[in-house]
């Protein structure tokens, strides 16, 4: 739904990110959109968006998978004695692929904090 509400407000081009290949195969055929897969710390999506954009970065990043996204080893220890909840790494890649300026949007809901980092601000 946020591709095509991207492509209703304007867009020149849409990209959507996912772990899931048949999800981003719905997004395609859905949304006539590009499509890009998530892969490990998610750091070819932010290389990808910034190689299109001449290194400048997207416009606008619409982060909608909130806490909790696949998670490394480490993310799962700390859930599991409760240290965090899920993990920002999603947040993260939006504000490292967006550019200075641009619109991250957060439609994914996140605990109070990360690491010490106040994220629950946000909401």
């Amino acid at each position: 739904m946020a591709a095509k509400s991207a492509w209703l407000r304007g867009a020149a081009r849409v990209i959507n990110v996912d772990t899931v290949p048949y999800r981003l195969d719905k997004a395609k055929e859905a949304a006539n959109s590009e499509t890009v897969l998530w892969e490990g710390d998610g750091q070819n999506v932010i290389d990808y968006i910034r190689s299109i954009t001449n290194n400048r970065g997207a416009d606008v990043c619409v982060e909608a998978v909130g806490f909790e996204p696949e998670r490394t080893v480490w993310d799962r220890i700390k859930a599991t004695v409760n240290f965090e909840k899920g993990s920002p790494k999603v947040l993260e890649a939006c504000m490292s692929a967006v550019r200075r300026g641009g619109i991250v949007s957060v439609l994914g809901v996140y605990p109070i904090t990360y690491d010490n980092f106040p994220i629950g601000q946000f909401f």
